[in-house]
């Protein structure tokens, strides 16, 4: 696969490409925590039909970040990614990618075909959450990390697939990713997410087809929030995959895969607005 970066100020976009040039461009977004490997089954499986693109935000795997940076960061890192695609996407968004692309897709409509939002959320975070989130921050960049891997094991992965064998090696894998990006830049990300605003007024005037995925046991971003986004957003649907938690597209990777792919076919069959 293409491996290239996107040059930013105080960043350097890492992404990979596979998939046939000319065929409808699917991208894709993971969330905190990850890296654009979440997806690596969905990259090996919608590839073989769309031109598929995944990236690591700033502060996540090889995406490099000279400096504290925030959530508007990340929304300019992504228009600028999507702009030198030339055409619209269908955006898959994971948790943090989910909350970036939302005002982005608001605002700038005709950059996405459709938006894929998985354990997604408009709400600023609960005062709690973010307090535990900065905590999580601070014992990151003192200890590094092992020192948060069991608790971020538990939160982002359900019970169910941690007794999976098959889950349980994709779980190894992720843990030992998570201990490469610096603990400085990593910390940036957590602050960017713990401190974001809430997009619910974006959430509101969007008008690209939408669709919501969310584990029925996620506990980062439990049911209820996704069912108050569909509420939101006009014409949304959304589907609970059970026996998955937060990371849904390597718990249920089939599942999340087939929702994508029949979300896109469906939407490109759609006159364009």
């Amino acid at each position: 696969m293409p491996v290239t970066e996107l040059k930013r100020p105080g960043a350097a976009l890492h992404f990979i490409e596979s998939g046939p040039r000319n065929a409808p461009v699917v991208v894709l977004g993971h969330g905190l925590f990850f890296t654009g490997s979440l997806f690596h089954h969905q990259l090996d499986a919608l590839g073989q039909q769309f031109r598929c693109v995944s990236f690591d935000w700033r502060g996540h795997g090889l995406t490099s970040a000279r400096g504290p940076f925030a959530m508007n960061d990340l929304v300019d890192d992504l228009e600028a990614l999507l702009s030198t695609i030339n055409r619209p996407v269908h955006y898959v968004g994971h948790g943090l990618g989910g909350s970036v692309a939302l005002p982005l897709a608001a605002r700038r409509g005709e950059l996405f075909r459709s938006l894929t939002l998985l354990g997604a959320s408009a709400n600023a975070e609960d005062p709690d959450d973010a307090y535990w989130y900065l905590r999580l921050a601070n014992r990151y960049r003192r200890l590094g990390g092992w020192a948060v891997r069991p608790k971020l094991r538990q939160a982002l992965f359900c019970e169910t697939s941690l007794r999976s064998g098959q889950v349980r090696r994709e779980v190894d894998h992720w843990a030992e990713e998570f201990g490469q990006p610096s603990r400085a830049e990593l910390r940036h990300a957590i602050r960017a997410f713990a401190n974001r605003r809430g997009t619910q007024p974006e959430a509101h005037s969007l008008r690209v087809p939408t669709q919501l995925i969310v584990g029925e046991d996620d506990a980062v971003n439990p049911p209820y929030r996704s069912r108050r986004l569909e509420e939101l957003i006009s014409g949304a649907e959304v589907h609970t995959v059970e026996g998955a938690g937060h990371a849904v597209p390597l718990e249920s990777p089939q599942t999340v895969t087939h929702l994508v792919r029949s979300f896109v076919e469906r939407v490109e069959h759609l006159p364009r607005l």
